[in-house]
């Protein structure tokens, strides 16, 4: 029975070519590479050999080249069968070397046999004669063989740095993709984080609200009966002494901080956007510096950015918001200090800053500081800076704070640009 060799080192092609031999009535030996091939055909001389080219350990070429060397095989037809090399120096290196065939990959599996059964025909008639090739011959085919493998590294590296560079740009792809992801989450989670303590400041609103609603009324009738009974005090014991004085001034002071907590809690709950009219912030915060005396030891410094345009807002409401950080900075610098009040524009916003040099705010402090009754001072329930806060989110802006204990706080409001339609509406 006529036997053939073939060689591929994938085993998948192997086993498909040996089926298409193995049906045709052929005996079929196999091996994966070169080496075990060379070392087979030597064993047991087969009638045809059929080889891949692209092989570890040893290639086809140098297999084909060997083969033809050996006075043991040399008369066996040499068919190369591959789909990597194509280039048609490769077949001429592949005749010169002393191949029969060169067939590239793939082939109609009837093609394929009637071309090994025409060569085996044709050989068995001795038309395929071996000739030993000169010196100067088998050197060129040796130039030939590595000029081919040298162009096939070459393609080869070329193909390993692209599939490189594109495995770095997916990489780099995925990287940004990651970074973006976990920046969608981060501010996903800041979203509801805010969203989540606004409701609770809404719900501790709504429950001052209702409890204001329904103890103000109460409340105001007996500190208006205080009030009035000191006056009348202060008409009848004009004579009085200085003790008595004293305690009439204290309690009509306490009378004054409750009545001014009920009106806090009252706005507070009933806080809504008032009528907006077109304002220069400049002189809306002069204003608001002539309403609350600074403390003797206390320095106001002015910065501001002339080229800030108007804002359309409730001057009211907003002047409250100036007043509570104004207070709040003179109050934080007992011993004296400097309030910086800088305006800047930042883009598409218009930035207030309110820089003290006071004792400065504890950092676990921070997150609660615009929390409704929250308060580190003796005397405060901590209603101020949460008014303050619910105003300049109703004017659409935001507030910040920064603080380090014993250097200073700066708060921040931030309010959107109007655009030139309101500007121009405004003139």
């Amino acid at each position: 029975m006529t036997t053939i060799l073939i060689v591929d080192d994938n085993f998948q092609n192997l086993y498909m070519l040996e089926t298409i031999i193995k049906s045709s009535g052929y005996k079929v030996i196999s091996a994966k590479n070169g080496a075990e091939a060379l070392d087979l055909g030597r064993e047991n001389s087969p009638d045809l050999i059929i080889t891949d080219i692209l092989m570890p350990v040893m290639d086809g070429f140098e297999l084909c080249r060997l083969w033809k060397a050996d006075d043991q095989l040399k008369h066996v037809p040499f068919i190369f069968y591959t789909a990597t090399y194509t280039d048609p120096k490769d077949e001429q290196l592949a005749l010169d070397l002393g191949a029969e065939k060169f067939i590239i990959k793939p082939q109609q599996p009837e093609v394929l046999v009637q071309i090994v059964n025409d060569i085996l025909n044709e050989y068995s008639k001795r038309e395929f004669v071996s000739q030993e090739k000169p010196l100067g011959e088998e050197m060129e085919v040796l130039r030939e063989y590595n000029a081919v493998l040298f162009h096939k590294l070459e393609t080869k590296v070329l193909q390993l740095e692209r599939e490189l560079t594109k495995r770095k740009n997916a990489q780099r792809s995925l990287l940004q993709l990651n970074e973006e992801l976990e920046a969608r989450v981060d501010e996903r989670t800041k979203s509801l984080k805010d969203a989540h303590e606004k409701i609770i400041r809404q719900e501790k609103l709504a429950a001052i609200g209702k409890l204001a609603g329904s103890l103000s009324h109460e409340l105001r009738n007996p500190l208006g009966v205080i009030s009035n009974s000191i006056y009348y005090l202060n008409m009848k014991l004009s004579m009085a002494d200085e003790n008595i004085k004293k305690h009439l001034d204290f309690i009509q002071n306490q009378s004054t901080r409750a009545t001014k907590i009920i009106n806090d809690i009252l706005d507070l709950a009933r806080m809504k956007p008032g009528e907006s009219f077109n304002v220069d912030l400049h002189t809306l915060l002069n204003e608001t510096l002539e309403q609350i005396q600074a403390p003797e030891n206390v320095i106001v410094k002015i910065n501001y950015d002339d080229t800030i345009p108007k804002v359309w807002f409730d001057p009211i409401t907003i002047q409250q918001a100036f007043l509570n950080i104004i207070t709040n900075a003179f109050q934080a610098m007992p011993d004296g200090g400097e309030l910086e009040i800088r305006t800047s524009l930042n883009q598409d916003m218009i930035e207030i800053a309110f820089k003290d040099t006071g004792v400065g705010i504890p950092e676990e402090n921070l997150p609660r500081l615009f929390e409704p009754l929250f308060s580190t001072k003796v005397n405060g329930i901590g209603l101020g800076l949460s008014i303050t806060k619910e105003i300049i989110e109703i004017c659409k802006g935001t507030i910040e704070v920064e603080s380090v204990v014993g250097i200073g706080s700066t708060f921040t409001i931030k309010m959107p640009v109007p655009d030139n339609e309101i500007q121009t509406e405004g003139k």
